[in-house]
């Protein structure tokens, strides 16, 4: 593949220019573009033109630039997360019901939390969960989760980066950020207030794949005081119990989620 001046490949620049859109610049100009990937403008002209071509980008009629569908089609048709996604949404249906709040799927990625799939209401709380979203692990009860059900020495990888603190709420002390994952392991759910946004409470359950790793994290946002959190968390256990079975792992947890939502449904009158 051939290299730029620099020694870059122009893979790595392909992706750069993929990685200057967001949710808050879904669509650029090319100079844009060229700056915030830091290329110079008649290189990444030259890559976003063969790229309209080949429908990884779109042009719009302003002349700006976005994401192709294409992206999402190859992503889509071949993504490692469907089956996850398929068998979880029923659930999150249901949980969204429930809570009438922010109900997401995420995995661990490259020691991020990566949003997958998110469910709202209308009137849902304030959340920064997006869908293709990343948090750092210790900024979401997401996060609690994979970081109590890592390997000792990984999880110590982790603890031991420099932490941001969003929040006054934000726990980065190593040794009472320990005491938490060990609770959240204890208990199997993890429970956060006001770490990432103020106001708001996540409440998560792992999800296992057939050799009981942890395969993904099934979590709630809600408004901090409204939690109801046995309520909350019987229900995430309960899916997330039926979520890991789907995805291999034996449980008698289908009927268990039966029987909770008919008992909800008979106290929903």
């Amino acid at each position: 593949m051939a290299n730029s001046t620099s020694g870059e490949s122009v893979m790595e620049r392909f992706l750069r220019v993929l990685e200057v859109f967001d949710a808050r610049q879904s669509s650029l100009t090319v100079s844009a573009i060229a700056r915030r990937a830091e290329l110079p403008l008649t290189s990444a002209s030259r890559l976003v033109s063969n790229m309209v071509k080949h429908g990884v980008l779109e042009k719009l009629d302003g002349g700006q630039i976005r994401v192709g569908m294409r992206i999402w089609e190859l992503s889509y048709r071949s993504s490692p997360t469907l089956r996850l996604r398929e068998a979880a949404l029923p659930f999150m249906n249901d949980i969204l019901a429930l809570v009438g709040h922010h109900v997401n799927l995420s995995v661990l990625d490259n020691g991020q939390v990566l949003y997958i799939e998110r469910l709202s209401a209308h009137k849902a709380t304030r959340s920064i969960a997006l869908v293709a979203n990343r948090l750092p692990l210790h900024t979401c009860s997401s996060g609690y989760v994979f970081l109590a059900h890592m390997a000792t020495d990984e999880r110590e990888e982790s603890i031991a980066q420099a932490l941001t603190k969003p929040t006054a709420q934000t726990i980065t002390d190593p040794d009472e950020l320990r005491q938490r994952l060990n609770e959240v392991k204890r208990l199997g759910y993890a429970h956060t207030a006001g770490i990432v946004v103020p106001g708001s409470t996540g409440i998560a359950v792992p999800i296992f794949d057939a050799q009981k790793k942890v395969a993904a994290a099934l979590n709630v946002i809600l408004p901090s005081g409204e939690e109801r959190i046995e309520l909350t968390f019987r229900a995430l256990q309960m899916a997330g119990r039926a979520i890991s079975r789907f995805i291999g792992q034996r449980s008698s947890s289908l009927t268990e989620w039966v029987e909770l939502r008919q008992a909800n449904e008979g106290g929903a009158g």
